[in-house]
């Protein structure tokens, strides 16, 4: 059995998918709300969701995130 380590997360939508999969398993963040391009290993948050510690915490989980070097949160708070 091979593992993949993080070869998933190199490829194009890895980095994007990892982090939708984590917002909708985080009772923090409205994942359906929140929307992830990424570039790289730049990632990019946009949507909008209900209060400034819901998008400081999706910050917090796109930084944590394996293979991510850089955030742009453009969340609004609506």
């Amino acid at each position: 059995m091979r593992s993949l380590g993080n070869n998933a997360l190199r490829q194009p939508n890895g980095i994007k998918d990892s982090l939708e999969k984590a917002f909708v398993r985080n009772a923090e963040i409205d994942g359906g709300k929140v929307k992830v391009a990424s570039n790289g290993t730049t990632v990019t948050l946009s949507g909008s969701v209900s209060s400034y510690s819901e998008k400081d915490h999706a910050g917090i989980v796109a930084w944590n995130a394996s293979g991510v070097n850089s955030v742009l949160d453009e969340i609004a708070v609506t």
